[in-house]
C-alpha cells in the first residue's frame, strides 16, 4: 500500500507531514518533522482559565478512583513485590529517602520524583520500551504555544532517541509536580486540563486521559473525559508506597489497564485506519443500509477535516476515508463524535434527510464498543462515580458517502464552482435545520 501524503507514521525517516498524527497506546513514536503543527488549542495560560470554567470549578470527587480505576489484584501483588526489592534503599523507613521533608521549590520536587521513578524503572522489566521524561530538561515538541505548554513530567509510549525532543503525539500522561503549598491552588487543575486537551489535539484515537499532580507527599489521580473531569482523593504516597509503584507501572507497561486508547483507529505502515462494526441485532429494523450489515469494514484515512480540541463536549473529529479493498474508489466521511444518548437521534435526522441536495445520504452509523461494552463517559469512569445525565456522552461514529469525483472546498477548479459548493452547503444546513424542528 502506498503511504498518503496526509498521513504520517512514526517510524525512522517518514515522509513529510501535512495532517495531524495521533498516537497508539502499545505502537507510539516520535515525530523527526520539525515543521508538525497540531490543531492546538490557544495560549495555555488562557486554557486554564477557559478550562475550569467550561468544566467546572472543580472536577467530580471519587474516592479509590485510582484504586478502582487501575489496581487489580494482580497488579497490586506485583507492586508489592517490586517495591519490596527496593525497600531497603529507597523506603526503609517511613519515607522515601530522595524525596525532600520541606523543598524549596516544585523544582526540588520535580527532580526527586523523576530520581524515584528511573531508580523504580531499573528494577523493573516491562518498561523497557516506555519512557518518562523531565521536560524542563527536554522540552516537548508540536505546541503552537510551547514556551508555556510543558508539563513537568512526561510519559510516553516509546524511548525517546537521543538528541529528540518528546512529542504530544507520543504522550501517554502528562503530570505537574508541585510543592504541597503551592498545589491547593486551582490553577493546579487548569494546568492538568490543558496537558489533556493537548494530548486530545495531538491523538484522534483518546477516548480519555489519565494525568495527576504529586506534592512532597501525596499524589492525586484525575481523568479527563468528554463528560469534563473526575479527581480521586489524596494518596499519600510515603505511607502507601507501593501506590506509587503501582502508578509508575501503570503507566510504562504497554499491556497494562486501560488508558483511553480507541483499539478501533490505528496505525500501520504510514497509514492510519478506522474499524467500523456492525451488531445484527442493530440491522433488525431495517435502518442501517443492506450494504453495511458485515461484520467489519476497515477504511484508510486520506485527510483529517476536522478535530474539535475542546475537552468537555462532543469531541467531534471528521475524516475523509476510503475502503481498504484493491479495487474500490469509493469514498466517505466518518465523524466520531460523544452524543448524549448515542447515535439513534442522529441516524432518526439522518434518515429523514435522505435525498436532501447538501446533505451526505448516510451509509452506517453505530454506538463504538471498546472490550465489549459501550464505549461512554460512565463506563469508562469507575464504579461509584456520579455522572450527571447530560455528560453522560457515547461514542458514536457515522460513516456518510461521498458523491464520485467530489473533491475538497479548497480544491475548487473555478469561481462559480466555489460559489455552487457553498450554496449546496447552506441549503444542506438549512434542510437539516428545519426537519430537525419539525
Amino acid at each position: 500500500m502506498k503511504p498518503s501524503k496526509f498521513i504520517q507514521y512514526r517510524e525512522p525517516n517518514p515522509p513529510a507531514n501535512t495532517g495531524t498524527t495521533p498516537g497508539t497506546r502499545t505502537d507510539l513514536g516520535d515525530l523527526v518533522d520539525p515543521s508538525y503543527q497540531l490543531q492546538c488549542p490557544k495560549k495555555s495560560l488562557n486554557r486554564r482559565v477557559t478550562i475550569r470554567h467550561e468544566i467546572g470549578k472543580a472536577p467530580i470527587m471519587h474516592t479509590g478512583l485510582l484504586e478502582q480505576r487501575y489496581l487489580q489484584p494482580s497488579w497490586v501483588t506485583d507492586a508489592w513485590q517490586l517495591y519490596n526489592d527496593v525497600r531497603a534503599t529507597m523506603h526503609p523507613g517511613t519515607c522515601w529517602t530522595l524525596m525532600p521533608e520541606f523543598p524549596k521549590n516544585e523544582e526540588e520536587v520535580r527532580e526527586a520524583f523523576m530520581d524515584i521513578v528511573q531508580k523504580l524503572k531499573t528494577h523493573w522489566s516491562g518498561g523497557d520500551n516506555q519512557d518518562v521524561i523531565d521536560t524542563h530538561k527536554n522540552r516537548v515538541t508540536g505546541s503552537r504555544d510551547a514556551s508555556s505548554l510543558r508539563p513537568d513530567i512526561f510519559f510516553t509510549g516509546c524511548v525517546t532517541p537521543s538528541g529528540q525532543s518528546p512529542h504530544w503525539s507520543s504522550c501517554i500522561v502528562a503530570a505537574e509536580a508541585k510543592t504541597k503549598k503551592a498545589r491547593s491552588g486551582p490553577d493546579t487543575f487548569g494546568q492538568l486540563g490543558s496537558y489533556a486537551e493537548q494530548i486530545f489535539s495531538a491523538q484522534e484515537n483518546r477516548r480519555f486521559i489519565p494525568s495527576f499532580f504529586v506534592d512532597e507527599w501525596n499524589i492525586r489521580f484525575f481523568i479527563f473525559d468528554r463528560g469534563g473531569a473526575i479527581s480521586g482523593q489524596l494518596i499519600e504516597y510515603h505511607t502507601d508506597p507501593w501506590k506509587l509503584y503501582a502508578l509508575v507501572q501503570n503507566f510504562l507497561f504497554s499491556q497494562g489497564p486501560d488508558t483511553g486508547f480507541d483499539e478501533s483507529v490505528f496505525y500501520h505502515d504510514y497509514l492510519s485506519y478506522i474499524l467500523t462494526t456492525v451488531d445484527p441485532e442493530e440491522n433488525a429494523d431495517g435502518q442501517v443500509p443492506i450494504s453495511a450489515c458485515i461484520s467489519d469494514t476497515r477504511y484508510i484515512v486520506e485527510k483529517t477535516l476536522f478535530h474539535c480540541t475542546n475537552i468537555r463536549g462532543n469531541g467531534t473529529i471528521y475524516w475523509l476515508v476510503k475502503e481498504d479493498a484493491q479495487d474500490s474508489d469509493a469514498r466517505y466521511l466518518i465523524k466520531d463524535s460523544w452524543v448524549v444518548g448515542g447515535c439513534a437521534r442522529e441516524q432518526e435526522l439522518l434518515q429523514r434527510c435522505k435525498g436532501i441536495d447538501g446533505v451526505a445520504p448516510l451509509f452506517h452509523i453505530h454506538n463504538v464498543m471498546f472490550k465489549g461494552e459501550l464505549d461512554s463517559v460512565s463506563k469508562n469512569r469507575p464504579p461509584g462515580a456520579k455522572t450527571d445525565p447530560l455528560d453522560d456522552r457515547v461514542h458514536t461514529r457515522t460513516v456518510l458517502c461521498v458523491s464520485k469525483g467530489a473533491k475538497l472546498l479548497h480544491r475548487f477548479s473555478t469561481t462559480i464552482e466555489l460559489l455552487e459548493a457553498f450554496r449546496d452547503a447552506v441549503e444542506g444546513v438549512l434542510s437539516h435545520f428545519i426537519i430537525c424542528h419539525i
